[in-house]
């Protein structure tokens, strides 16, 4: 007996949503780095054994009150009947504090969550170590590495969707005060319990990595050292012994 699941694709803008939407489903959505490229919710299936699997790719949102048009289009879906089985909310680990407000908002509407996070290779080469083990304990929901520009960690999300997930159960803000400085400071909270920042000399080495192995800096850097030593060798030898 063939079962449709209907999961909606939520995050801020330029989160990669779009690239994890085209992952998931195999479509070709339009992806560029201006914020606001989705501008209306967009549908594509996939299956898991006999799992179908209705994906909706919303507008970015930075919140759960809309102001703009697209804005308003993320978040009419979550009043839909019936709603969504799942939210699969990707976020910008580089940026998690910011990334996760609207998370906090949609974790109140007692519906069943996935996080993804992407851009691990950014919060790395900023110096944020993210304990995912941690991170799903207090929530209480599955939390997936992902890297949407290439399709790593997908795999494991596809099959996940097609499973019963969770409904978070970490306190955002309070039962009487649902502001968005209560939101954000339970998130700061949260964000001490599970991330951690590396010390000045691993932050300089990472950057150094980084520079180092770039397709274009890294050859550049190779050929100064080369230079360099070049220069040292023969301006040696022209003193006398």
């Amino acid at each position: 007996m063939s079962i449709t699941r209907k999961i909606v694709l939520a995050g801020n803008p330029n989160c990669g949503k779009s690239s994890l939407f085209n992952q998931l489903t195999g479509l070709k959505q339009k992806i560029t780095n201006v914020p606001g490229t989705t501008i209306e919710n967009k549908e594509g299936t996939y299956k898991v054994g006999s799992t179908q699997i209705k994906l909706v790719d919303t507008p970015g949102t930075y919140s759960f009150n809309p102001k703009s048009l697209d804005e308003k289009e993320a978040v009419k879906v979550f009043f839909e009947d019936p709603p969504p089985q799942t939210i699969l909310y990707i976020a910008d680990a580089a940026n998690l504090k910011r990334n996760l407000f609207y998370f906090s908002q949609l974790a109140q509407h007692n519906i069943p969550m996935v996080l993804a996070l992407n851009m691990l290779d950014i919060a790395d080469f900023k110096g944020f170590e993210i304990d995912i083990d941690r991170l799903e304990k207090e929530l209480g929901i599955r939390v997936f590495k992902i890297n949407a520009r290439t399709g790593e960690g997908t795999d494991a999300i596809k099959k996940a969707l097609a499973e019963e997930q969770f409904v978070p159960h970490y306190a955002f803000g309070s039962e009487l005060d649902h502001t968005h400085e209560t939101h954000y400071d339970s998130i700061s909270k949260l964000l001490n319990k599970t991330t951690t920042l590396k010390s000045k000399r691993e932050l300089i080495s990472n950057k150094i990595d980084a520079y180092a192995t770039h397709p274009i800096l890294g050859y550049l850097m190779f050929l100064v050292v080369l230079l360099v030593i070049f220069q040292s060798v023969f301006t040696l030898a022209s003193y006398p012994m």
